[in-house]
């Protein structure tokens, strides 16, 4: 075995082959070498690690010098493996750009026909997190959001991304009526009275699921437990939407602020 094998591993994950990963460290044991003794060092045939020489040479990570009209490889310094998540760094920002792009213009591709009611299923944590990227994306400026909240339990799994969700909210100059149980810490209520643009009230309830409505919009979603798998619907119908709408206004003409 060349070298160390939690070293071999690390150099594999940042972009190495296996191959090219030995004879790396293979060099760095001998300092430097000729093809020769470099290939019976790594137990590499000399047919076989002239390519692998040359890929690590086109990476940054070893050299060579003439010796005798000879070739003698030798490795860089370790830091120039930082070149590997330098080049690996601009693929992904290459593959966001054309990422972005994508999205952006099948966006603009035409619909064949837009139904006056549609829903969607999402289930587990990354469905979840799915639809509310969804949600957030597509909202628009200056309308009103009523959520009917579930109890801690529900709301605790998910906190973070309900703020991610009301950072974008009060960017958009977008208002929230909400109702949480009257039993929440009330940290989640100051973090979000914070942000501004919401109002929030409080019921003696204790829901494992919850209901929020904008636009023509609904969401009706559980958001689980260790046990049980979150799920949701997130719903396109404005009769429902307008019809829940209602039962939220009667709701929240019973509720408290909690100075009340």
């Amino acid at each position: 075995m060349i070298g160390n094998k939690e070293i071999l591993d690390d150099l594999i994950k940042i972009g190495l082959g296996k191959n090219e990963s030995e004879v790396y460290l293979g060099l760095l044991e001998l300092g430097e070498s000729k093809v020769g003794p470099l290939s019976q060092h790594v137990e590499v045939p000399t047919s076989h690690i002239y390519p692998i020489l040359e890929e690590l040479y086109k990476k940054g990570l070893i050299s060579y010098k003439y010796a005798n009209n000879v070739k003698i490889f030798y490795s860089n310094p370790p830091e120039t493996l930082k070149t590997l998540y330098i080049q690996k760094q601009k693929e992904l920002d290459s593959q966001k750009s054309i990422l972005l792009n994508s999205i952006e213009t099948i966006k603009k591709l035409p619909k064949i026909k837009d139904t006056f009611a549609d829903y969607k299923y999402f289930e587990g944590v990354s469905g979840i997190i799915a639809m509310w990227q969804e949600i957030i994306e597509g909202l628009t400026p200056n309308i009103e959001i009523q959520v009917l909240a579930g109890n801690e339990e529900a709301v605790s799994q998910f906190n973070d991304i309900f703020m991610e969700f009301h950072k974008v909210r009060v960017k958009k100059k977008i208002k929230q009526r909400l109702i949480f149980p009257k039993t929440i810490n009330t940290s989640y209520s100051k973090e979000r009275t914070k942000m501004g643009l919401i109002d929030i009230r409080y019921m003696d309830l204790d829901p494992r699921a919850e209901i929020c409505l904008f636009h023509n919009y609904m969401v009706i979603e559980y958001l689980g437990t260790k046990e049980e798998k979150p799920r949701a619907f997130l719903i396109k119908d404005k009769l429902f939407v307008d019809y829940f709408k209602m039962i939220f206004d009667m709701i929240w003409s019973g509720s408290k602020s909690k100075s009340q």
